[in-house]
């Protein structure tokens, strides 16, 4: 069933685009609505694999419909779409590269990422920024509705309500004066594993914390930022690996420490001069 489904889908992916070429306005939209249908059918296969009993007693229980499900699923989906066109992928998942926002987002809406991304490009022709998306083509009925509608709301608004579908929780908050802190305990589980979950840290940080200096220097040692702070000044755009061995000569402690963890410390440092915020820092350490 779920081959036979894909299939269907895929077919339906190529009549699209190949009446998107041809302006066959008829059969377009009918096109759409197939992929979205099937999609939405692959996704319940998927769920329902393995419980055939437990369908059969949902089916008895549940009042909502096919159709009801399907235009919920399309409608989440739509806003997504909306947003990541209309203020870029950063709006939700500042910390995530284009791509990765994709995956991570088709995932919480249950939906394949090339169906998201073919609705992300649906709203550029249509949405002023830099990429041309399917600009030969107008809107289908239902996605200029929806756009009609979302264009009236604020960004702040539209950011708001595609978060609340994702599940994305707001880290910044005004009455946590720790936010380094607590993004690290909440995001990382207190503990970075690799270089990346690190290059993450310091991007969110950057772009939503009220106090980066704070947060950066906490976690390269306030100690090891201050016996580095006169040698770094002159070194800091040197490559971090060749920052981690002057940290043994600037702070001899830390000769006992792992590679990585020196990396850490080198690149939180490195970042914070590249910055600017080294004597925001520095006076943080000596309040």
């Amino acid at each position: 069933m779920d081959t036979l489904l894909n299939e269907i889908k895929q077919l339906a992916q190529q009549g699209l685009e190949k009446s998107i070429i041809s302006r066959d306005e008829e059969n377009k939209d009918i096109f759409m609505q197939i992929m979205l249908k099937a999609e939405v059918a692959i996704n319940k296969v998927g769920q329902s694999s393995g419980h055939k009993n437990v369908v059969e007693e949902k089916e008895n229980f549940s009042t909502r419909t096919y159709e009801r499900i399907d235009e919920d699923a399309k409608s989440d989906m739509y806003l997504i779409a909306y947003c990541f066109s209309r203020f870029e992928h950063t709006s939700l998942y500042p910390q995530y590269s284009q791509d990765k926002s994709f995956i991570v987002a088709a995932e919480k809406l249950g939906v394949k990422k090339n169906t998201l991304k073919n609705s992300r490009d649906w709203f550029d022709g249509h949405n002023d920024n830099n990429r041309k998306g399917w600009w030969q083509a107008p809107l289908p009925e239902d996605m200029q509705k929806f756009k009609e509608i979302y264009d009236l709301k604020s960004k702040n608004e539209v950011i708001a309500e595609a978060k609340n579908i994702l599940g994305i929780k707001e880290i910044t908050n005004k009455t946590y004066n720790n936010f380094g802190l607590k993004l690290k305990s909440e995001e990382f589980h207190g503990r970075f594993l690799s270089k990346d979950e690190v290059e993450r840290f310091i991007d969110i940080v950057l772009t939503q914390s009220p106090t980066p200096a704070k947060d950066l220097v906490e976690q390269c040692s306030q100690r090891t930022f201050m016996a580095c702070y006169d040698t770094f000044k002159n070194i800091y755009n040197q490559p971090v690996e060749s920052l981690s061995q002057e940290i043994i000569k600037c702070d001899p402690r830390t000769a006992s420490n792992s590679v990585f963890s020196l990396w850490i410390r080198a690149r939180f440092i490195k970042e914070i001069f590249e910055q600017g915020l080294h004597d925001e820092c520095f006076n943080f350490v000596n309040k």
